[in-house]
């Protein structure tokens, strides 16, 4: 082969490389539902179920917290493109990040109230969480919404009021506190499957599915101190019977344990009433 066609050859092969990866990078886009109701943006309704649980409506919280595409965008720093991720799943990683804030923070205010070990030790898990949800920020090249680490301060307008709304409960006895925990727990299982039920990334699965376990087994370990402590029989708030049944049943979990969620994705919390 001569040098005229070889480099004719060169050229052809890359133009087909660069072709395919546009279409690949379109199909991306293209993959994906809203966050909510059969992929509509709707609101994820949690009855109120028990005293002092109205005023923690967490309605579509990724969607309503002030999130905007251009906060979320910055230049390509990441190791992937951001241009494959939906806007819901930008949304729902800029969320992730602040509600684990608010677990380590409600659990460290209540550790410092009540000086009992299970707080201080999930508020250590649950930083782990929070890092693991920054290292998707750094991934996708995308703005971290903490923008300040001190304790009980959010972006999201939602979380803030959940974050007051829970301390203050939680400082009223240890059993309340308890129970504060367990229902943050609920919550944080509840939006990680409908967000997982929305993106297709392997990364950002595999990290749900750790929150996923990291959840369950707190659940597990506030349900079981509660009843230790108080002699209380801990009731779902959020989560139907049968899924929190099905959690109290499966032995504590590490690193991605039960959650190949495979074909039925635990998606049960999408749509939920």
């Amino acid at each position: 082969m001569n040098k005229r066609m070889w480099i004719s050859t060169v050229l052809v092969m890359m133009t087909a490389v660069l072709f395919l990866t546009g279409c690949n990078a379109a199909t991306d886009e293209a993959v994906g539902a809203g966050y909510g109701n059969n992929g509509a943006s709707t609101q994820t309704d949690r009855s109120d179920r028990g005293a002092g649980n109205s005023s923690r409506g967490t309605e579509n919280r990724a969607a309503q917290g002030g999130y905007s595409s251009d906060a979320a965008l910055i230049d390509a720093a990441g190791t992937a493109s951001i241009d494959a991720l939906t806007q819901d799943e930008i949304n729902g990683i800029l969320f992730m990040r602040e509600e684990e804030k608010l677990a380590h923070d409600v659990y460290q205010v209540l550790y410092d109230r009540w000086g009992l070990n299970i707080f201080t030790n999930i508020a250590s898990s649950e930083a782990a969480h929070m890092d693991a949800v920054g290292e998707l920020l750094v991934r996708f090249g995308m703005d971290d919404p903490i923008t300040d680490q001190t304790v009980g301060v959010f972006t999201n307008e939602t979380l803030q009021e959940l974050y007051d709304t829970l301390t203050v409960r939680g400082s009223e006895s240890l059993e309340e506190a308890l129970r504060v925990g367990a229902a943050v727990e609920e919550i944080d299982i509840q939006d990680l499957q409908d967000l997982r039920s929305i993106s297709t990334d392997t990364e950002i699965l595999r990290v749900y599915d750790n929150l996923l376990n990291g959840s369950e087994n707190h659940l597990r370990s506030f349900m079981r101190t509660l009843e230790k402590q108080t002699g209380e029989v801990y009731s779902p708030a959020y989560l139907t019977e049968e899924d929190y049944q099905e959690i109290l049943s499966t032995s504590f979990q590490g690193g991605s344990g039960r959650s190949g969620r495979g074909a039925d994705n635990r998606g049960k919390g999408q749509g939920r009433g």
